[in-house]
């Protein structure tokens, strides 16, 4: 879809002028979710995944109050 969009993005063509603008606003949409999808989510999901495993670590290791 990126590949596709391109030459109306850089404007090739007759009456490019119009469409180039939203084809860059395109682009720029397809990289930026693609980026959020493969990258950004998963490394979210392992920092959560570790912080919630850090914080029961800590709740065990509580000491003994008397």
């Amino acid at each position: 879809m990126i590949l596709g969009m391109l030459p109306v993005a850089i404007g090739f063509g007759a009456g490019s002028e119009l469409r180039s603008s939203m084809g860059v606003v395109v682009v720029g949409g397809l990289i930026t979710s693609t980026v959020l999808t493969l990258v950004v989510v998963p490394q979210m999901y392992i920092f959560m995944d570790d912080f919630q495993q850090f914080i029961a670590k800590k709740k065990r290791k509580k000491p003994l109050q008397n």
